[in-house]
Order: structure tokens, then sequence, then C-alpha cells
């Protein structure tokens, strides 16, 4: 099933090549038809994200969500990438935030073959933890600053992103 997708994958990169920029977000499904014990066919579909920085190389951005999580860049320089995020709280519409929704950022850093090496997620907004945007300020035409709260624990900080300069700090 792997190779399956890594061709489909290398086929689909390729079939764009010449017309795309990099980097970008490719998403794409596969649906599998099986059959139960009960002799009844079944379809599962499963949803695939990439972060595609050149036409050889690829983030599989599964990781960093889950199957239903929507990504866009944010911001890009030659060895950091900032995406944006947004995912259902819960795959299961059951239960406490089964329509709750989790925001953030995902910040990567790489090395000079395209590696990550460093990876951190800042959550914006969260069902699940009880974090929200209390503010959003725009500090100047390349910074944002997002002031969040994380109710339980009542502790508040601040998420600034420089999109020029492809950085985020969280300050207490």
């Amino acid at each position: 099933m792997k190779k399956i997708i890594v061709i489909l994958f290398i086929t689909f990169c390729g079939r764009n090549y010449a017309q795309d920029q990099y980097p970008k977000i490719v998403n794409f499904q596969i649906s599998n038809k099986t059959i139960n014990d009960k002799n009844e066919s079944i379809w599962a579909s499963t949803l695939y994200h990439f972060l595609i920085l050149n036409p050889h190389k690829a983030i599989d951005l599964k990781q960093f969500g889950n199957t239903e999580s929507e990504f866009s860049i944010v911001s890009t320089n030659s060895n950091k990438v900032l995406l944006a995020f947004n995912q259902p709280s819960k795959l299961i519409s059951k239960g406490r935030c089964a329509a709750g929704l989790e925001k953030g950022f995902v910040y990567l850093e790489l090395n000079s073959d395209l590696e990550v090496i460093k990876d951190d997620i800042f959550l914006t907004e969260s069902c699940l933890w009880l974090i929200e945007t209390t503010s959003e300020h725009h500090l100047n035409s390349d910074s944002i600053s997002y002031n969040i709260e994380n109710i339980p624990t009542s502790e508040a900080y601040a998420i600034i992103i420089n999109t020029k300069e492809t950085t985020i700090i969280k300050t207490y």
C-alpha cells in the first residue's frame, strides 16, 4: 500500500512539475475497498498532506495533525517554513469537543538537505486544551501578535509572527 502511495505521489508531482511554484501544500485522497467478515464491501478513504519543498523533496505533514487537517503556507525562506493549520478537535463526532476546532501554527527549521531539524506547534485555539486567542494585533506589515489564554490555568502568553523573517516567538 505504501508503494502505491509513493508511486501516485511521484506521478502527481512529476505531472505538475513545470507549472508549479515551490514550496506548496499538496493534498490527495486514496480510497480502498475492503470486505468485512460479513462479506460486505466497505470503502475507506485516507487523506494525505505533503509540503513540497522542491521537485525532489517532500515532507509528510501527518505528524503535525490528523487526517482532516488543513494546512496553508504563511511564510518561508531557505531553511524555515511557517504553516497555519486548523483541524477538528476529534475525528469521532461524539462527546466533548466533537464539533470543536484546533488552530495554530507549525514552525519547521530545515538543514541544507531540507531535512527537518526542529519543529514546534503553537496552538492559538483549542477546544480540547481550552485555549483561545483573546486578541490579534498587526504590529506592522510583516508582524502579527496573538494574545492567547489557557483558560483552566489562567496562563496568558503571546505569539509574535514575523512573516518577512519566517520567525515565531512565544512570550509570557
